[in-house]
């Protein structure tokens, strides 16, 4: 018997197949993939990109709806595919989620480990913001306890491990759960396939409707 939750669901249109490919790029893209599927440990040799652009934006550029400025910029940014927008100083954007509606939305069950292998993910659960806020907070401390078991110490002892400068020496940055540090857990998952981890991704939500 079909769940009734499951009834009620707004499913996702299925990824749609490229047009116009030609035989020859669709070669190269197969091969690509399963290339991607053959890499063990990282490429650490020099790659040389050229570097995005950068924009500044004044306070008065960046007042009211700082969509407007993205537009301003895209004929620029999308040649590159990415950008990076540094805020103006002293800009504090209020906090806009009203973490006690108890509307919805939808996730999608994210393999990290298959990322490169160009595969379409299942649905998540749906969530509101503040059960979606919950089970962000008890996953990242699971992956604190399982992969930084050291951090809580380190950071309890800081004035003790830490240099003649305040700084975390080499060996304890290596067991705090940084941003740095999950970034390059997260590549080295993606990239090397080292383990697998999933994750409910709240990605592509639908502003159509109010949230």
């Amino acid at each position: 018997m079909m769940n009734a939750r499951a009834t009620k669901r707004r499913r996702r249109k299925p990824p749609q197949a490229y047009s116009h490919v030609s035989s020859e790029e669709e070669r190269y893209l197969m091969q690509a993939i399963r290339n991607s599927k053959l890499d063990t440990s990282r490429n650490r040799g020099e790659l040389v990109v050229d570097p995005a652009p950068t924009f500044y934006p004044t306070v008065e550029e960046f007042q009211g709806n700082p969509i407007d400025f993205i537009e301003k910029i895209r004929p620029i940014a999308q040649q590159y595919g990415i950008c990076k927008i540094v805020p103006p100083k002293g800009w504090n954007p209020p906090f806009c989620v009203d973490m006690d509606s108890q509307k919805k939305f939808q996730t999608k069950h994210q393999l990290l480990h298959r990322l490169q292998e160009g595969i379409s993910f299942g649905d998540g659960e749906d969530y509101n913001a503040r059960d979606y806020q919950n089970l962000a907070s008890r996953q990242a401390k699971a992956y604190k306890d399982e992969h930084y078991p050291d951090h809580d110490f380190c950071v309890k002892h800081a004035s003790s491990l830490n240099d003649e400068n305040g700084d975390p020496s080499a060996e304890t940055s290596k067991k705090l759960m940084t941003p740095d540090n999950l970034e390059r857990d997260y590549w080295n998952i993606v990239e090397t396939h080292a383990r697998q981890h999933s994750v409910e991704y709240g990605n592509d939500v639908d502003r159509s409707e109010e949230h």
